[in-house]
């Protein structure tokens, strides 16, 4: 389609007033999505062919097409805008809690690299990816609307190779809560000897945004 465009500017160029090519330059950057152009292809045909309905039905089609694509740009800026505002009350929420953020890898930045930059890089680790295991979810820390954190928790259970995932782990819960459904009166499949009940139980913690 590019070189159907490059073609259609080439006879314009020899014969300015080519319908023919006018109409084909027209319909290749509807095609290519480059509706702006397309306006201005149909709009230079207009000039020399007022009365041409291809031409006008073409440039109706592109213009709408340029309006709905500047209306989308609109909308998706605003989402970003509201995403990057999310974004950094989480992080702004995380500091104040006191919770060091510790990346994986180290990014590299450039010198002119701002504090917008430091702090998008630190909102990409906000992140579990459940160490690798079964229950990877893509489950992500998040800040509620009365300004509590949730985290993703996993629980590893090493000596039967076995886990157990939460979601969304609100920060004010105790371990002990959800133990006790966990392991109430149903107890696991995989816990044969039967050793895991809650008040058996302990609980070692470590901390990982991957």
């Amino acid at each position: 389609m590019r070189s159907a465009l490059n073609d259609a500017a080439a006879a314009k160029k020899i014969k300015p007033d080519h319908l023919k090519a006018l109409i084909r330059g027209a319909q290749s950057c509807i095609e290519l999505r480059s509706f702006a152009e397309g306006v201005q292809w149909c709009d230079e045909g207009l000039k020399v062919h007022p009365t041409d309905k291809k031409l006008q039905e073409l440039r109706a089609t592109a213009d709408n097409h340029k309006r709905a694509a500047e209306r989308d740009a609109r909308k998706a800026k605003i989402r970003e805008k509201k995403l990057h505002g999310e974004k950094e009350a989480l992080l702004a929420a995380i500091t104040d809690r006191g919770i060091k953020l510790f990346q994986t890898s180290k990014p590299r930045h450039r010198e002119s690299d701002g504090e917008e930059e430091s702090s998008s890089a630190a909102l990409s680790q906000l992140s579990l990816d459940c160490l690798s295991s079964q229950e990877a979810t893509g489950a992500r820390v998040f800040l509620d609307e009365q300004h509590i954190l949730h985290w993703p928790v996993l629980f590893l259970y090493p000596e039967h190779q076995q886990t157990d995932f939460i979601s969304a782990f609100c920060e004010n819960d105790c371990f002990v809560n959800h133990l006790a459904l966990m392991f109430g009166e149903e107890l696991p499949p995989w816990d044969t000897d039967r050793k895991y009940h809650p008040q058996n139980l302990q609980v070692c913690v470590f901390s990982f945004i991957a």
